[in-house]
């Protein structure tokens, strides 16, 4: 059988079992803490992670707004790249026409100007040649032979007596005339016959014929053909002093200048008594 505690043992019993208590208490208010530590802990954890999520929310959410913002710029990039390119090519087609346009706006005043050039030229290469031409020609006028004929008698027309006929042949010109041939034909026709008929009748009914020779005929220089005819019938003789018949005289003369150009003369004459002298017929007189 127990013996009853002294009031030492009971107050050192009852000190211990306070203290036991108060280590209890110290030990589950350490453990509360310690559980609230942890609790408080894990919900700044929680709370971390939470904004972390928050954080990365924010940040997917800005990397999406700027990968948009960027998406955007670079299609308003592209659009300014792609109208600024459109507006070079533009530029550049317009600048490409513009310099055609120029080059072929140059290439045609230069070809207007060949022209005008080459017309001017034509026209300087005709002007020249013209002049040219026209010196020459003038040259050709001025210098060049000119042979005339003037037939005359010798003496006037007697009956029972021959005809004498005669044709001077001058060079009025400046320059020798070159192989020069001349000859003439006179004969009697009786004024009812036209001097055309007359001419054609000329070789089958002539009065005189007279051939020439070739020769050179100077400057100023005459020469003279002439020949006696047959003797003059008193009635023949009657009929030209009654102005019924006519006495012609046909002569040509062909010849070179010194520019070696040809030259014909051809004249026709009918001698009037009453003046002692030939006149020209309206045909058969000229020269070139």
């Amino acid at each position: 059988m127990e013996q009853p505690k002294t009031f030492s043992e009971k107050v050192v019993e009852d000190v211990r079992r306070r203290l036991e208590a108060a280590a209890q208490q110290e030990r589950d208010a350490r453990e509360l803490a310690e559980q609230k530590a942890k609790e408080a802990q894990h919900e700044l954890r929680e709370s971390r992670r939470e904004w972390r999520e928050y954080a990365l929310m924010a940040a997917a959410v800005l990397a999406a707004a700027f990968a948009g913002w960027q998406g955007y710029e670079a299609r308003r990039a592209r659009i300014s790249a792609d109208h600024a390119a459109e507006l070079a090519r533009t530029d550049a087609k317009n600048a490409a026409d513009q310099a055609r346009k120029d080059s072929e706006s140059a290439l045609q005043v230069q070809a207007d100007a060949a022209k005008r050039s080459e017309a001017q030229a034509d026209r300087s290469a005709k002007a020249a040649e013209a002049s040219a031409f026209t010196a020459l020609q003038t040259l050709h006028v001025s210098e060049r032979a000119y042979v005339y004929m003037k037939p005359s008698l010798l003496k006037p027309p007697s009956p029972g007596e021959k005809l004498q006929v005669s044709v001077v042949i001058g060079n009025s010109g400046r320059t020798p005339a070159l192989e020069m041939y001349a000859t003439f034909r006179a004969t009697i026709a009786a004024t009812s016959m036209s001097a055309e008929d007359v001419f054609e009748m000329r070789y089958t009914h002539k009065l005189q014929y007279q051939e020439g020779s070739l020769i050179t005929l100077a400057s100023g220089q005459t020469t003279e053909q002439r020949s006696d005819t047959r003797v003059l019938p008193p009635p023949e003789f009657d009929q030209i002093v009654q102005g019924k018949s006519l006495i012609y005289v046909f002569a040509i003369a062909s010849y070179k200048d010194i520019f070696n150009q040809p030259h014909h003369s051809e004249i026709c004459a009918t001698y009037h008594p009453t003046v002692n002298a030939f006149e020209n017929c309206h045909v058969h007189n000229k020269s070139d």
